[in-house]
């Protein structure tokens, strides 16, 4: 429903708006239609009165909302761009009935309809597409793999990333939601699904500028935060509170400054945590290599699990995931090598789905498989230097007809 209405909506905007300023628009006049009957009645055409006057009854925890400085930010530059808007759907009724209709939608329903919205935008942005979006089976790995309590609150500690926060949503999750977010564009379109969801509380920061990390204690972390992000400094109290717990993190990657973010905000509530990371960061050495030497000593990693590549729709990288547990009593990490478990039905020529049931269950399971899984206790990730790579633990049986694995 919302995707074919916005596909039409920037056909129609090609070549004055780019995707971006075109989904930027779009959601803001579905959070305006929500609290504004005028917006898609039939009788008399919207003006922009109508949607200025709606931006100054955002809730008060809009109130530096990026939302109403865009709107009128476009105003102060002319209005033309608002007027193709407000054109689009009062020239033709099918526009606003697809608009009522989602309006009436249940929460998890409209919850859907965003994340296929949003990937259909990371899909038109191309490679930097991949940098905005998660893709939802990833989401539901990550949340199945913790087992959260349905009351769990659930935090994303890099909100420019969408579709995780809505993803949760879907699945009819009850417990809060927090996102973090800094940049811009990212933060306007998390503005709008929060308006939309009425969820998730918006942390207008950056994690690595926190500094109160109490303030923001939350029971579990989902998140997938960019790869070898280049970080050339982090402010004192954050850079203090690195060198405090595992080890200050190189600069030249954030991989483990995230990772050790999710561990400090989830420490108060003996909490979880699952991220999505570059398998670089299992086993290169130095700074990054005493981190995960503390880390690992400290008990708290349940698992490392290395993906099928091409999950996400404009790459090949493969991806790696890491998940802990403050509360976690087990003397073993469980490895998993899910690179070859693709879901066949649900995967096409171009983008990967992995196959859930069977990584849950290699997950859940107390015994080595061969090929795929094994429980590896701390005294032999130390033989290894501390290295994580799924593949050091692994029992692999190639086949001696054709070399290949059986």
């Amino acid at each position: 429903m919302l995707s074919q209405l916005f596909l039409k909506f920037y056909d129609r905007s090609r070549g004055t708006h780019d995707s971006s300023h075109s989904l930027k628009l779009f959601l803001i006049y579905l959070c305006a239609a929500e609290s504004s009957a005028s917006l898609v009645s039939r009788r008399g055409e919207p003006s922009l009165d109508h949607l200025i006057k709606w931006t100054g009854q955002l809730p008060a925890r809009f109130e530096l909302s990026n939302i109403r400085e865009y709107l009128y930010g476009l105003t102060a530059q002319g209005s033309e761009p608002l007027e193709n808007l407000l054109r689009f759907f009062t020239n033709d009724y099918q526009h606003l009935d697809s608009v009522n209709e989602f309006i009436r939608l249940p929460r998890s329903q409209k919850a859907h309809q965003i994340n296929s919205l949003l990937l259909v935008h990371a899909k038109m942005q191309g490679k930097f597409g991949d940098n905005t979006h998660t893709p939802g089976e990833l989401v539901d790995l990550m949340f199945d793999l913790l087992a959260l309590p349905e009351q769990a609150e659930i935090t994303d500690i890099w909100g420019q990333n969408s579709g995780i926060c809505g993803k949760i949503i879907e699945r009819g999750h009850k417990g809060k939601i927090s996102v973090f977010h800094s940049m811009f564009s990212a933060s306007l379109i998390l503005e709008a699904v929060a308006v939309l969801l009425k969820t998730p509380r918006l942390i207008q920061e950056d994690v690595f500028s926190i500094n109160n990390y109490r303030h923001y204690q939350t029971d579990s972390i989902i998140s997938n935060p960019p790869f070898s992000l280049k970080k050339t400094n982090y402010p004192p109290q954050t850079a203090k509170m690195y060198a405090n717990l595992y080890g200050p993190p190189p600069r030249s990657c954030a991989d483990w400054a995230f990772i050790q973010s999710a561990i400090k905000l989830t420490s108060d509530r003996k909490g979880r945590g699952c991220l999505l990371i570059g398998p670089g960061a299992l086993s290169r050495g130095g700074a990054e290599q005493r981190i995960r030497k503390n880390f690992v000593e400290t008990g708290i990693l349940i698992s490392v699990l290395l993906l099928p590549p091409r999950l996400f729709p404009n790459t090949s990288l493969p991806v790696a995931m890491i998940c802990f547990d403050h509360a976690n009593t087990s003397p073993e990490v469980t490895f998993v090598d899910a690179s070859t478990l693709v879901n066949a039905k649900l995967s096409d020529g171009s983008v990967n789905v992995v196959d859930h049931k069977k990584i849950i269950e290699l997950h859940t399971l107390s015994q080595d498989v061969e090929n795929l899984s094994a429980k590896v206790s701390i005294e032999s990730i130390q033989r290894n230097d501390f290295d994580l790579s799924v593949h050091k633990y692994i029992t692999y049986h190639i086949s001696k007809s054709d070399g290949s694995l059986s």
